[in-house]
């Protein structure tokens, strides 16, 4: 784990892109690996996580191991995820931007100066877009060279940062073909994935020859160029200084936990865990611990305001699932009421009276140990939906806010972020910011706690705050 972790980081500061094919992406391939080496058994998640984070890429068969490493040997830095796509067909070009959707990418629309030339070249006989149906004019007007000029005009336009082109059959045109991609390969200003569908072996490997990278599948031409924008972005972050380990607030915070009593399997009290969350600066609602209805009736009255209780037991784990959560109470009665009902739940109960957070997306934020790796954070879609999403993202601690910014891009999680049904968009950049503070309590703390998961992290408008905190102990 660390000396692979060492090595990616070493090679993406020399600019230089691993590809991996790597098997253990199901229990049964993680059972067969292990019995060849148990070196490399780990999550798959995390070891994903890894390389997402340094730009490594993860191909699924040996056909795309290849092509990738080619295309990544011989294509231009990629500086974005816009997309231009032209393609021998219009049902070709839709299925590759559906694929090139699934990896990221966006489908500008083209600039008005590209426009213009794509309708001179075009004329009637497709529409002016993205992708560009070249299929009427390489039927009836191969003399035009369509794939050339309009390869030309799509590669300059300035809401580009690359271009896949999809070619088909066209055998009797394979020479003029294969002068075409090799020209817009050598000129493109910018990444340019060439695919030829079932395109004669004579004139493919002429191409390959002359030093372009050709793929036979457009699928394995998408990832390719995701590969080149992810190692990209992974280089553009890694230039960022990651967090420094406080060792005076580590000190802090080993006292804290090893002062601690844990009779519940090792799960930190409450009162602990708040101390961590204040010592690493993660905002949290106003709340208080207390054990009788009466107290419960005061803690209201000094926040003010709705409250929300919860019961606090070792015997209750899923307070949601179990009945130990009552929310929006803001009437004294209400509050015994609920306050008498919680403490009964379990021998020993206690409540948390808990100021109501501002409405908004419940996040999950958490940290876990894995063998090979280390302390590992992880982040996405959370409240109760957090095992039927399983939208989630891991990274390795430390990390900064751009890096956590990168971890809530997943499209639920990004479209709820932004608000939906018309609300107000949530503070994304808050939300950023505490997971990046994760991410140190996670690595400042290894070999101090084993696990932690803040569920939810709400996300609002004015900010974002650790609604409810469980840490184990190591």
């Amino acid at each position: 784990g660390p000396r692979l972790r060492a090595a990616a980081a070493r090679a993406l500061r020399l600019g230089k892109p691993i590809v991996l094919l790597k098997s253990g992406a199901t229990e049964e391939g993680a059972r067969a690996a292990m019995s060849h080496t148990a070196a490399l058994a780990t999550s798959h998640g995390v070891f994903t996580a890894f390389a997402e984070q340094y730009g490594i890429r993860l191909c699924d068969t040996f056909i795309e191991l290849v092509g990738t490493v080619d295309f990544l040997c011989r294509a231009k830095p990629l500086g974005g995820n816009r997309l231009g796509i032209l393609s021998f067909s219009g049902g070709a070009g839709s299925l590759t931007a559906d694929h090139a959707i699934r990896c990221g990418f966006a489908l500008p629309e083209f600039a008005e100066k590209t426009r213009a030339r794509l309708r001179e070249i075009l004329s009637d006989y497709a529409p002016v877009s993205n992708p560009v149906d070249l299929v009427s004019l390489m039927v009836s007007r191969p003399d035009s060279r369509p794939l050339q000029e309009a390869g030309r005009a799509v590669c300059a336009d300035p809401n580009v940062d690359s271009v896949c082109l999809i070619m088909g059959i066209y055998h009797h045109i394979g020479t003029q073909v294969t002068e075409d991609m090799s020209a817009l390969f050598r000129e493109s200003g910018v990444p340019f994935a060439c695919t030829w569908l079932t395109g004669p072996r004579a004139d493919i490997d002429r191409l390959r020859k002359s030093g372009v990278p050709v793929f036979e599948d457009f699928a394995n031409a998408v990832r390719a160029l995701a590969a080149a924008r992810e190692f990209g972005e992974a280089a553009l972050n890694s230039e960022k200084a990651p967090p420094r380990i406080d060792a005076s607030r580590r000190e802090r915070a080993r006292e804290l936990i090893e002062g601690a009593a844990c009779p519940g399997g090792g799960m930190l009290p409450y009162e602990t865990c708040r101390a961590l969350l204040d010592i690493y600066d993660i905002p949290r609602p106003e709340d208080a611990v207390v054990t009788t209805e009466d107290a419960a009736a005061g803690a209201w009255r000094a926040i003010g305001g709705p409250v929300a209780l919860k019961v606090i037991s070792d015997d209750v784990v899923h307070k949601t699932d179990s009945g130990g959560v009552a929310l929006g109470l803001d009437t004294e009665a209400g509050v015994r009421q609920a306050a008498g009902r919680l403490l009964s739940m379990a021998l020993g109960a206690r409540v948390l009276v808990q100021k109501m957070a501002e409405n908004g997306v419940e996040l999950i934020a958490g940290i876990s140990h894995d063998s090979a790796f280390g302390p590992c954070v992880t982040a996405g879609l959370g409240g109760i939906f957090v095992e039927v999403l399983e939208e989630v993202a891991r990274r390795l601690p430390p990390f900064g806010p751009d890096e956590a910014g990168r971890m809530l891009r997943g499209p639920r999680t990004a479209r709820a972020l932004d608000g939906l049904r018309g609300g107000p968009a949530a503070n994304a950049s808050a939300a950023a910011k505490v997971l990046s503070r994760v991410s140190e309590m996670a690595a400042e703390l290894e070999g101090l706690i084993s696990e932690m998961d803040i569920n939810p992290l709400i996300a609002s408008p004015g900010g974002a705050c650790a609604v409810d905190v469980r840490i184990r102990k190591a």
